[in-house]
């Protein structure tokens, strides 16, 4: 007999092998999860990404201050991908430490990414796909992600639950195994603690975790 789709879910994103049936129903749930994300009617009423801008962006500042020399290493001749840029995209930080390329994916303000990043040859946006959408065409072990935007104010009519679950799993198959993901955490209370079970539970540990941020590696 099929289990619930809660517990193929929960058998999924814990990494336990599932039958061919139950593969077709974490697919359609995923799309499912996409489709929310890219729809308008969902996920514009939502947006205050202007209003938040000045929090995000002092985050950025306290996240990435000290931690040059930490990752170095990692982003050296590295693809990277963030995952909502925004209008303070990584870019400039992840060149200054080597990185090879930058995409951001920004479907709900790609315009201000552009912006920030006219004078960057070595990049790129992406605004017809969001977060989980992108990396599902990634290969296997090909850049790091950064997700210091995916909890942003349009995606908290989605289900948060499963689709940062499916982000995390995701990320953490793209990630090349000793590389990093940045998360920014942010004041958004339950949302947190969402991503933080998921990142674990798609097997990254956390290495450093300043109380507003977090850095997961793959292990």
């Amino acid at each position: 007999m099929l289990n619930s789709l809660t517990n193929i879910l929960e058998d999924y994103f814990s990494g336990k092998i599932l039958e061919k049936d139950e593969i077709v129903l974490v697919n359609a749930h995923r799309q499912d999860c996409i489709n929310k994300a890219m729809n308008p009617a969902i996920t514009l009423p939502g947006t205050r990404f202007r209003e938040s801008f000045e929090v995000w962006t002092k985050l950025a500042e306290k996240m990435l201050t000290g931690l040059g020399p930490y990752f170095h290493k990692s982003i050296n001749g590295k693809r990277c991908i963030e995952l909502g840029p925004g209008m303070d995209p990584m870019a400039d930080w992840l060149f200054a430490h080597g990185a090879s390329e930058y995409i951001g994916v920004e479907p709900f303000h790609p315009e201000l990414t552009r912006e920030e990043l006219q004078d960057s040859e070595k990049s790129a946006v992406i605004d017809d796909k969001e977060a989980l959408g992108f990396l599902l065409q990634q290969p296997d072990e090909s850049a790091l992600v950064f997700s210091r935007g995916v909890l942003c104010p349009e995606l908290q009519l989605c289900n948060t639950t499963d689709y940062f679950s499916f982000i995390a799993k995701e990320s953490y198959r793209v990630t090349p195994k000793g590389c990093p993901n940045i998360h920014i955490t942010s004041t958004l209370g339950e949302e947190d603690n969402i991503v933080a079970r998921a990142f674990k539970n798609a097997g990254f540990y956390a290495v450093l975790d300043r109380g507003d941020n977090t850095i997961w590696i793959k292990q």
